[in-house]
């Protein structure tokens, strides 16, 4: 799967030094004091919103949860929202390569409305203030570091975010912890994530093709890897070098629970010229239910179908069933 991020018409052209992919923070303490029983192990996104329910109930004033909405982070928001609980859902499909199509409905879309309707229905999610704000993606780093919120749909970096002097958390390796996200009913494989990352590749024009590799290979050791997954917020390519104790001691316990995420992680279609509309579909849809929470499902799926075949072609989109 990591390699694909790189191919082309089928070949690989370079090589992966960095992934990101998304998990469930939590505040130990939070659902702790609502009765949650800890280390956490949500199975299905119903033990979400109970766990939600929970802490609402017993941490007044805490956001619950934070499920990212909206369009203000772009493809950033939705990579670390939203696609996450497609590739969770019944339907865990983006783009049909078989037809070449964009899937605007299905059964596992309508669950990813649903469970936004539920949390923003029962004021569980965070304001639009804060889901529309530039800064997005960075909220709740700094809301979960001010023990403003208690649960999030969050990235990996968040824990190397919090290493850092300006949004320095001490004691984020004792008051918190992570764990995969769960599909929405537990079905098989059991948890889901967005994947995305970086690589690098040699120029078929280079004049200097051994010194290329040369430095990919110095760039791919070992001690490189680990060094750009900590300091950059990456999860390493390499299995190996993601269960290595540098690297899981740098962020305990966060960076052993998304090394464990990163087998069932999955590529977005950014790839395909579409991408953006879906993008900016499934945003306005979910933005939608957080500003309005009786927004209907089928009206959701309306916004994410009509803004997709208006951009890209209604030959473009299809229904799954």
């Amino acid at each position: 799967m990591i390699q694909d991020e790189s191919k082309i018409n089928g070949k690989v052209y370079a090589v992966n030094t960095g992934e990101n992919n998304t998990a469930l923070y939590y505040n130990n303490a939070m659902l702790q004091k609502a009765g949650v029983q800890l280390p956490w192990q949500p199975k299905s996104w119903d033990d979400i919103l109970s766990a939600a329910q929970k802490v609402k109930a017993a941490n007044p004033g805490v956001v619950p949860l934070w499920a990212a909405a909206g369009t203000s982070a772009g493809a950033g928001g939705v990579l670390q929202g939203s696609a996450n609980l497609v590739y969770g859902s019944a339907t865990p499909m983006i783009f049909d390569y078989d037809k070449k199509k964009w899937v605007v409905d299905s059964p596992g879309l309508r669950e990813v409305f649903n469970f936004y309707k539920q949390v923003y229905s029962q004021k569980l999610g965070a304001s639009t203030s804060d889901l529309f704000s530039p800064k997005a993606v960075g909220r709740p780093v700094v809301l979960l570091k001010d023990h403003q919120l208690a649960i999030a749909v969050g990235s990996n970096w968040f824990a190397d975010a919090w290493t850092e002097e300006n949004r320095h958390w001490a004691n984020a390796a004792k008051e918190a912890s992570a764990v995969p996200l769960p599909t929405s009913k537990g079905q098989a494989p059991g948890s889901a994530s967005t994947l995305g990352g970086w690589a690098v590749a040699i120029s078929k024009i280079t004049k200097h093709p051994q010194l290329s590799w040369g430095l990919i290979k110095i760039m791919e050791s070992t001690d490189n890897q680990v060094y750009i997954a900590n300091h950059a917020g990456f999860v390493p390519p390499s299995q190996e070098v993601a269960k290595s104790n540098d690297f899981l001691n740098y962020a305990p316990p966060f960076n052993k629970a998304f090394g464990d995420a990163l087998p069932n992680s999955k590529l977005v279609p950014s790839e395909q010229e579409g991408y953006p509309a879906w993008v900016q579909g499934i945003g306005q849809a979910t933005g939608q239910i957080a500003t309005d929470p009786n927004t209907s499902v089928d009206q959701a799926v309306k916004i994410l179908h009509d803004t997709v075949a208006n951009q890209v072609g209604a030959d473009k989109v299809e229904a799954v069933t």
